[in-house]
């Protein structure tokens, strides 16, 4: 005698449920973990700022388009939030003077904070605050922040970052050091890794298999359904548990980082030239790992402008060059000059342009990397990142006002992507670092000098 089979006979037939995998189906992350993937926040330092008229998007606060030095980013439109009138008030009334310009805006840049001395920064740097609240609610990482530049020579002058007062922190040039610092112990041999989850993964295909039951006929409507749903669920799980590993998978091998060259302080400019393409390409890759594999969630990647063979621009490194400058430095000094015949020649400038759109190009891949790389999730990692862009001067006439800064990323939803968020008012920096720290989850009551308030419409 014939009998309707119902869903459970099937799945008792199975011998697959949900506890059989070590997953429940109501959970929606791969490897039966519950826990959302943590948040990061990477502070991209762009060195000598942007012209005006070249990076400030076009329209209103949803309507706009991006500008020329920008178009770069073109694939992240969306993901981009613009800040205008944004300055460093700190830096208006700082009591100490400053040793040159660029150590003016270089100690206020990641501090808004008065200066110690006339070369170091009076306070904690934002990333070094984040550090310190993801401390202090014990999200506690291998390295607790990750200091690295991408330049065509190890510059070890007017460094954003300070641990504190005077407190300056070290950046890392060498990939090969970086990598050493992020994963000293190199990547797990494979023998030694976590293999559940391909265990899992073949045994949801045997699931799946037997899930060709569905179409018999002893089968009712009611189960049919249920069951289909239950395979739909399986298919699902099995589909998160191909995007993504347990996260020392994420670590890569040393030999990524081999290009690396020596640093010859007599190399020519060509040489120097690829010194910045080799370390900006190499930091990207490495940032992005370290951020995957959770070894660190708090990066500054400062990318120095880009050398005068890139742009192009000839001569150089105080010898004569183009224009009848002594370097790409002077040429960019001239270019921002309205008083200089330079700052209206079209060959002039468009070296400049070139440069900026360099800088534009490093973060392009870094934001196209954080996008393909998968949490284990399914997410891609640049939902759970706030990239911040910084620069310790507006452009090249070592203005500090009219920042040309602007995040990317939601950081989980907590940042209105897509937005010009313009302002007749002044705004001071530290304002937007407190709305930075609010968006990575910590409640900071103020930042720096002038950080009292939260930049409006910033956040979610």
């Amino acid at each position: 005698m014939s009998r309707t089979i119902g869903r459970r006979d099937v799945i008792r037939g199975l011998g697959v449920g949900a506890a059989a995998l070590g997953l429940g189906l109501g959970r929606t992350t791969a490897f039966g973990q519950t826990e959302t993937p943590p948040k990061r926040v990477i502070f991209f330092y762009g060195g000598s700022g942007s012209r005006p008229a070249l990076w400030s998007p076009v329209g209103g606060e949803l309507d706009w388009t991006l500008n020329d030095i920008h178009q770069p980013l073109a694939a992240h439109r969306d993901r981009l939030t613009y800040v205008g009138n944004l300055n460093m008030l700190s830096a208006v009334d700082d009591p100490v003077l400053a040793a040159n310009a660029h150590i003016d805006g270089g100690t206020h840049a990641m501090t808004a904070a008065h200066r110690l001395t006339e070369d170091r920064a009076g306070g904690l740097s934002i990333d070094q605050a984040i550090v310190r609240g993801l401390e202090a609610a014990d999200q506690v990482t291998a390295v607790p922040s990750l200091e690295v530049q991408a330049a065509d020579w190890p510059n070890s002058e007017g460094l954003p970052v300070y641990s504190g007062p005077g407190e300056q922190l070290p950046f890392i040039w060498d990939p090969r050091e970086a990598y050493d610092r992020l994963f000293p112990d190199g990547r797990p041999d494979p023998s030694s890794m976590d293999v559940r989850p391909e265990q899992r993964s073949r045994v949801l295909d045997f699931a799946l298999g037997r899930f060709g039951r569905l179409d018999d006929p002893r089968l009712g409507h009611a189960a049919r359904t249920k069951l289909g749903s239950h395979a739909d669920q399986l298919r699902s799980i099995q589909r998160r548990l191909s995007l993504g590993r347990g996260r020392e998978f994420n670590i890569p091998e040393r030999s990524i980082v081999a290009r690396t060259p020596d640093f010859d302080w007599n190399s020519t400019p060509e040489t120097k030239a690829e010194y910045w393409q080799i370390t900006s390409e190499l930091h990207t890759e490495l940032v992005v790992a370290a951020l995957h594999a959770d070894v660190t969630r708090v990066v500054t990647f400062y990318v120095n402008d880009a050398p005068g063979p890139l742009c192009p621009y000839s001569g150089g490194y105080y010898r004569d060059g183009d224009f009848g400058t002594t370097g790409i430095h002077d040429l960019t000094h001239k270019v921002n000059d309205p008083a200089d015949p330079l700052s209206s020649d079209p060959n002039a400038t468009e070296v400049i342009r070139q440069q900026h759109i360099r800088t534009m190009e490093v973060l392009a891949r870094l934001l196209d990397r954080l996008a393909e790389t998968l949490e284990p999730d399914g997410t891609p990692l640049i939902d759970h990142t706030l990239v911040v862009f910084t620069s310790q001067i507006a452009n090249g006439s070592h203005a500090l006002t009219e920042l040309p800064w602007f995040v990317a990323g939601n950081c989980q939803g907590a940042i209105n992507s897509g937005r010009w968020l313009q302002s007749g008012t002044r705004r001071g920096h530290g304002a937007y670092y407190r709305t930075v720290g609010r968006a990575m989850g910590l409640d900071l009551s103020s930042f720096g000098v002038d950080g009292t308030g939260l930049i409006d419409g910033m956040l979610a």
